[in-house]
């Protein structure tokens, strides 16, 4: 699965698109690595691992997506995610210690800014 992301897409050189350092109300020597770290250190991220963390982020999913998603991205939708794991995922694993879904939420200033929906799988021992 892909996750959405409000904002700034980081590129190879570890800047922040759309980003600089005047944006960050910087001294104008700031390096780009320094306005990555900046954007990065003001990201608190947590992973949501039940169904009932998954439902609650409905309303926070849903208005990120329609700040910065588009129309044809009906997969990055809460709507969609959530009848993926209703298909895939059995209610017992969904609701064990240690469920597969694991979705990685960023906020800042207590808005969510990133999520990145995941599952995991062990293979082998």
């Amino acid at each position: 699965m892909i996750g959405i992301t409000e904002g700034y897409v980081a590129t190879a050189d570890h800047a922040f698109a759309g980003l600089d350092a005047h944006d960050l109300g910087a001294d104008i020597g700031t390096t780009r690595s320094d306005v990555a770290s900046t954007v990065a250190n003001s990201i608190t991220f947590t992973v949501v691992r039940t169904s009932a963390e998954f439902e609650a982020l409905a309303p926070e999913w849903n208005a990120l997506f329609a700040r910065c998603g588009k129309p044809h991205q009906i997969f990055q939708t809460f709507n969609w995610n959530w009848h993926w794991a209703q298909t895939f995922l059995d209610l017992k694993a969904r609701e064990a210690a240690h469920s597969p879904m694991a979705i990685l939420t960023g906020r800042r200033d207590g808005r969510l800014v990133t999520l990145w929906p995941m599952v995991v799988e062990r293979r082998g021992a």
